[in-house]
């Protein structure tokens, strides 16, 4: 839907029985800072009558109720663990590509949890996101629950998400008790990869879905 520019009201509003009323093929916007006046806000078929005390949290208010589920958070969590570096995962996850295809999948939030990459991350987190809010820290000490907590479906506030997570037996195991979605990418750069035989036996018990550090993992993400 295209935003079109907000048009003052000048003189009054004929008067309605209702709060909202169905005008199809009609889209403009209209707010006014004329005391006494009505402001009418008009989104596709919609048209919504409101006072015209603050009219810019009216405009607001009035494209939230019409688009309910543009305002629902909805949360894609990274862990690379605490101690082996995973900066490979950290880089294709904020790559142009990526980003873009968590915006279509409805993402709002990319979190990363980066371990000792902090100060790595700091410099290649991009400028352009795509609109994807970016956090990082380098451990939670408590565990990982809170951030993954986030990636819950909570009915009017968030979506179910996504969490990423290399291959880490406890951690796996955190988002599974959660019933989260999961997409497991062993780091292949430990010496012995007990991760990649982990993730694979998961995938074939269809508990997750493996993927590796390709900017085709991330199509996966919707699905």
């Amino acid at each position: 839907m295209a935003f079109v520019t907000i048009q003052a009201i000048i003189g009054p509003l004929p008067e309605f029985d209702a709060h909202s009323l169905f005008t199809p093929d009609t889209v403009s916007w209209s707010v006014t800072k004329s005391e006494g006046i009505l402001s009418t806000i008009k989104e596709d078929s919609a048209v919504f009558i409101i006072p015209a005390r603050k009219p810019l949290r009216a405009f607001i208010n009035a494209h939230e109720m019409a688009h309910p589920e543009d305002t629902l958070h909805k949360e894609c969590f990274l862990t690379i663990g605490a101690t082996a570096n995973f900066t490979q995962l950290l880089k294709q996850a904020v790559t142009e590509e990526v980003l873009s295809v968590l915006k279509e999948q409805g993402f709002t939030d990319l979190t990363l949890q980066v371990g000792n990459s902090h100060a790595y991350f700091t410099k290649i987190k991009p400028e352009e996101t795509a609109g994807i809010n970016i956090e990082y820290f380098d451990f939670n000490p408590h565990g990982l629950t809170y951030e993954m907590k986030k990636c819950q479906a909570k009915e009017g506030v968030s979506k179910e998400g996504l969490v990423v997570s290399h291959a880490g037996a406890g951690t796996i195991l955190d988002a599974m008790r959660l019933n989260l979605p999961l997409i497991v990418v062993p780091n292949v750069s430990l010496l012995d990869n007990h991760q990649e035989e982990l993730a694979a036996e998961l995938e074939k018990q269809g508990y997750v879905v493996k993927s590796s550090v390709k900017p085709r993992s991330c199509d996966q993400k919707g699905n």
